[in-house]
């Protein structure tokens, strides 16, 4: 495991580092309806700093309901377009995953027509080091689309890594190779 790390960004709670959260992102996030988006619209650009890069094997957008003993849940792969100016890495759901969300949001309505179903919703970023590795002082951010009318909304602007994932947990991520 020494080659990587799984950084779990949670978008139910994101992330222990409330006081990094944007309010305005935040209120945009809690207006989506999971099993109304439209997948091929949302979109996730994270901003990370020199040193440190997304995995494109690790990038999951992680779903479940439940209701009852009955639970769906699914793994989403998500495309990673790297390159983007100051070190943006665009997030989206391949053409394929896009469209086995909206069956899983299908399955999940169907069965919302029988009662209640609690839900979650995540997203795991793995991330990997480049020479000598992020600064101890490295900040990363990350913006979202949730529909295609909307603008990119911050979510985490500038937020110290160290403090969103923990000293150890920086410390812990791998080479790349």
């Amino acid at each position: 495991m020494a080659s990587s790390k799984l950084l779990p960004l949670l978008m139910s709670a994101l992330v222990a580092g409330c006081s990094y959260l944007d309010p305005r992102g935040v209120k945009d996030l809690s207006l989506l309806d999971p099993l109304r988006a439209d997948p091929a619209a949302i979109e996730a650009r994270v901003t990370m700093p020199d040193g440190l890069r997304l995995r494109p094997d690790q990038a999951l957008l992680n779903v479940e309901a439940r209701q009852g003993d009955l639970r769906l849940a699914e793994s989403f792969r998500l495309r990673l377009v790297e390159g983007l100016e100051g070190g943006v890495t665009q997030l989206s759901f391949s053409p394929a995953d896009a469209d086995r969300f909206r069956a899983w949001q299908a399955r999940v309505l169907e069965l919302r027509q029988s009662g209640e179903v609690p839900g979650q919703l995540s997203v795991s970023l793995g991330a990997c080091t480049t020479g000598k590795g992020p600064a101890s002082d490295a900040t990363g951010s990350l913006v979202l689309k949730l529909r295609p009318d909307a603008p990119l909304a911050p979510v985490i602007e500038e937020a110290p890594l160290a403090a969103l994932l923990g000293p150890e947990n920086l410390a812990a991520i791998g080479p790349c190779r």
